[in-house]
């Protein structure tokens, strides 16, 4: 949860309603960096997509703060949300991405397929 005294910046959020433009397979993510906020399987085939298509993947799990050079502001965050009951560690995920200011951020539902969560990064940056 958010800690008390904690300002989390204003960022406006465009809601993008499916479907979301299928990006070509050919689309470049070179020079982008994108935080992916999630943990097992999922979080790791996201990040190799993202990846394979040039970006600088940094991989962290909910509910730990991010350290290094991703606190800077990335290009972009992805936030794969856990299968928690009462989803506190949510709105932690979702917090911890809003206080990183990224140009874009995405927010999926538990049990999205990594392959339609790597397309719909790439829709956005693309």
């Amino acid at each position: 949860m958010s800690k008390p005294g904690v300002a989390v910046p204003a960022v406006p959020v465009p809601l993008l309603l499916p479907p979301l433009p299928t990006p070509a397979e050919s689309t470049s993510l070179a020079g982008r960096r994108i935080v992916v906020i999630g943990q097992g399987g999922s979080a790791r085939a996201v990040a190799a997509k993202l990846g394979a298509h040039g970006a600088t993947v940094a991989l962290h799990p909910p509910g730990r703060p991010i350290q290094g050079g991703a606190r800077e502001r990335p290009d972009g965050v992805l936030v794969l949300l856990p299968r928690t009951a009462g989803n506190a560690a949510a709105s932690d995920a979702v917090a911890t991405a809003v206080r990183l200011s990224p140009h874009w951020l995405l927010v999926l539902a538990p049990g999205t397929d990594p392959a339609e969560a790597g397309r719909a990064a790439l829709a956005l940056d693309g």
